[in-house]
């Protein structure tokens, strides 16, 4: 979608062939997806309101008594370790694509080297079994 701009006569800039009808039902999503971001006013306040809201000075910053406060209530800012995925990455390689195939064909080759009524298994579906079993 494309949007044109005009310029008046003093050389503004405004916007047609977009309704704000169309603007608000494209922000809807936003406020839809997450409540609480469509909430958040940080971006609207003066310097002054953020600075009373945090409680804090623009030229000393916190004091090491704040720090202290705030540490205890809030903790480090550090991002947290993301979540170990070790077990299903390891399920996934085993079984996911083509490996579930091989394990599939590496157990009936197995289970076929010695069916119910021979007297001498065959070594070659044994052999093969381990071959795909190994490259499973």
């Amino acid at each position: 979608r494309s949007i044109k701009l005009d310029l008046d006569e003093k050389g503004q800039i405004g916007k047609t062939g977009v309704e704000k009808d169309e603007i608000a039902e494209e922000g809807s999503w936003f406020t839809d997806s997450n409540p609480e971001l469509s909430q958040l006013e940080w971006h609207k306040l003066t310097s002054s309101e953020l600075y009373s809201r945090l409680d804090t000075n623009p030229s000393t910053g916190l004091t090491t008594l704040q720090v202290q406060t705030r540490l205890a209530q809030y903790g480090r800012n550090v991002p947290s370790a993301p979540p170990s995925t070790l077990l299903k990455r390891l399920f996934i390689y085993c079984f996911g694509g083509f490996g579930a195939l091989l394990l599939v064909g590496g157990t009936l080759c197995i289970l076929s080297r010695r069916p119910l009524g021979e007297l001498q298994p065959s070594a070659a579906n044994l052999a093969l079994g381990v071959v795909l079993y190994w490259y499973s």
